[in-house]
């Protein structure tokens, strides 16, 4: 495995009932690295996200995940959300009530401690031209 490699799956495997939603999917991503999963509805590109994050775990025998080396196989999506890992569906979901500033403390702070949480907020804020609205509650934004 390249030292570079931050994630990997090895023969994921998945059925539903008679349908065979993932084949002996082995993947790698790099650092650095941006790939898109493209396919019709029913390809499994869900499926597939579903089980790097934990959301439909997998027996051994399912194929194996392994994130930044580490075997995440069976883990619950808890356990891999703490490893920085998780997914954004295509409907855009944010904390109503809460400002943005808050809404990306929460997202920072689940893998950081406050120092690095305070920094990459404000890193993001700054990266994403975000510093006028910071403050404003996101349910008067539109977002999309």
């Amino acid at each position: 495995m390249s030292a570079d490699l931050i994630l990997e799956t090895r023969r994921l495997e998945k059925n539903f009932g008679g349908v065979r939603a993932l084949a002996s999917v082995s993947f790698g991503l790099e650092r650095g690295e941006l790939r898109c999963l493209i396919g019709p509805n029913g390809a499994g590109k869900s499926t597939f996200f579903k089980c790097l994050t934990g959301q439909i775990r997998l027996g051994h025998a399912n194929g194996r995940v392994f994130i930044r080396g580490q075997d995440v196989s069976g883990w619950s999506a808890y356990q891999i959300v703490r490893l920085g890992v998780g997914i954004k569906t295509q409907v855009p979901s944010v904390m109503n009530g809460l400002n943005v500033e808050e809404n990306l403390w929460l997202s920072a702070r689940r893998v950081n401690d406050r120092d690095a949480t305070r920094a990459i907020v404000a890193e993001v804020l700054e990266q994403m031209s975000l510093e006028d609205i910071a403050r404003r509650e996101v349910g008067e934004l539109g977002h999309g």
